[in-house]
């Protein structure tokens, strides 16, 4: 009898048919076509069932890749497309479906390009179904709205089984990111140790400390109160990604993969600085309405005693200028990508360069 090696098996699993997981309470209208103790390469979906009022009673298709190897190893998960109007995650978490075979894999890795696929395709940033915030409904409800059916998918079916979870985000449409790595504070010095050592594989230009969500508020929150590992990844943003930011991403995650064991090659090696974002101080808003005007550039230093940007009045030629000025000495890590700003936007996000 001939033995098939796990790379062997590439299988789409689309439109297959589940059996219902009586596990899952409330659930009976939802579906996976993928089975996550197979070995080999499947592609299929998560399917909820949907109403709108515009529309038929339809169901939601959320893609999922899982690529299990005959030898064990960790579980990874690595998903993108939480927020609609944050596309570089979902077109790198693609190319891993497409390029990596179950040949080179220890363990299992999941793989969610397009968590909230209605508003990738609509461009926007909460879930069309219901107008929420889908990072904000986790860990999320079996009997909940949409969004809240959602994360209680992702959290027990992917979540519960994994080791580290992935999440690849950019700016969205409102800021634009210097591509970093992040984890949140940890008092946990052993826990720490392993998520910094995970987030320096990474190896983005900018890796940060950031500050940690409480418990069940968001997905960072859900995960850590699993004690799972989590990395946050921001990759540009301002719709508006380039190739450079997509090797950043692509190259990152397999980094981790191989610092996990998941893959076998050696990691690529690329420098990094490390900052920090302590609290809300770090964050810098509006004071009034205008148009935008950079004065500093994305990744580097600005000064207290100097203006970062300017806010421009739209309705009067008389009117002078706003200066917006950094709220300490710090790197300018995230900022507006222009255009009108509203009093109270949030335009810019510093952090703070430390050496251990």
């Amino acid at each position: 009898m001939k033995t098939i090696n796990a790379g062997e098996i590439d299988v789409d699993l689309s439109s297959a048919p589940a059996p219902l997981d009586a596990g899952l309470l409330g659930n009976a209208d939802t579906q996976l076509t993928v089975d996550l103790d197979l070995p080999g390469k499947q592609h299929g979906h998560l399917t909820l069932s949907a109403t709108d009022p515009s529309r038929a009673p339809h169901v939601v298709r959320i893609p999922v890749c899982i690529i299990k190897g005959n030898l064990d190893g960790p579980v990874i998960t690595i998903m993108a497309g939480l927020h609609g109007d944050e596309c570089e995650g979902s077109v790198t978490v693609h190319k891993l479906a497409r390029t990596l075979s179950a040949d080179n894999i220890r363990g299992c890795l999941i793989l969610l390009p397009a968590v909230n696929i209605g508003g990738l395709i609509q461009a926007t940033r909460i879930n069309p179904l219901d107008g929420h915030n889908v990072d904000y409904a986790f860990p999320g409800s079996a009997t909940g709205s949409p969004s809240e059916r959602l994360a209680y998918e992702i959290t027990h079916r992917f979540i519960a089984r994994s080791d580290l979870v992935i999440d690849l985000r950019s700016g969205g449409s409102r800021l634009r990111f210097a591509p970093s790595a992040a984890v949140p504070f940890n008092n946990d010095k052993q826990q720490r140790s392993d998520s910094e050592n995970t987030m320096f594989a990474f190896g983005a230009p900018n890796s940060l400390r950031i500050p940690a969500s409480a418990a069940d508020s968001c997905l960072q929150g859900t995960v850590r109160s699993m004690n799972k590992q989590y990395l946050l990844v921001q990759l540009g943003g301002a719709m508006n990604y380039t190739l450079n930011t997509l090797n950043i991403a692509y190259t990152g995650c397999l980094n981790v993969l191989r610092h996990n064991s998941m893959l076998s090659d050696q990691i690529d090696l690329a420098a990094t600085r490390l900052l920090e974002v302590r609290d809300d101080s770090y964050y810098v808003y509006a004071s009034r309405a205008g148009l935008y005007e950079p004065l500093s550039y994305l990744g580097e230093s600005v000064w207290q005693a100097e203006p970062m940007a300017h806010l421009v009045p739209v309705s009067n030629t008389l009117d002078t200028v706003f200066d917006v000025y950094p709220t300490r000495n710090a790197t300018l890590i995230a900022c507006h990508p222009g255009g009108h700003v509203n009093d109270g936007d949030l335009i810019a996000i510093l952090a703070e360069e430390v050496q251990g």
